[in-house]
């Protein structure tokens, strides 16, 4: 139990660096103009984020990569998002939305 408990603690610190790393990324693609680098590492902050259980950061993480992707009409990151999108739905047990979500990424995929 002691290295489970070891094992929780360490990755939490994990995920915190995660957020912290994806958080300067995110201002460096800013700074240098890069909006698809910036959707990138949004969808990844969503992933950090999800597992640690924060619905709300997930899906504003995962809705600012929506929206980039979308600002630069690519089409794969967009369905990349809508997938990220419907997944942080779920961890806000948003059924409904997270089933949207992922009619709308597989429509996109589909279409590729």
């Amino acid at each position: 139990a002691m290295l489970l408990t070891f094992a929780e603690l360490n990755g939490a610190r994990r995920n915190e660096e995660a957020v912290r790393y994806g958080n300067e990324a995110l201002q460096i693609f800013k700074d240098l103009g890069n909006p698809r680098m910036q959707a990138a590492v949004h969808l990844a902050l969503m992933g950090a984020h999800q597992l640690r259980g924060s619905a709300k950061d997930a899906l504003e993480a995962a809705t600012a990569g929506l929206e980039l992707y979308r600002d630069v009409q690519d089409k794969k990151g967009e369905g990349k998002a809508l997938h990220g999108l419907a997944l942080a739905y779920g961890v806000a047990e948003k059924w409904g939305e997270a089933l949207k979500s992922s009619r709308s990424a597989r429509t996109i995929f589909q279409e590729l």
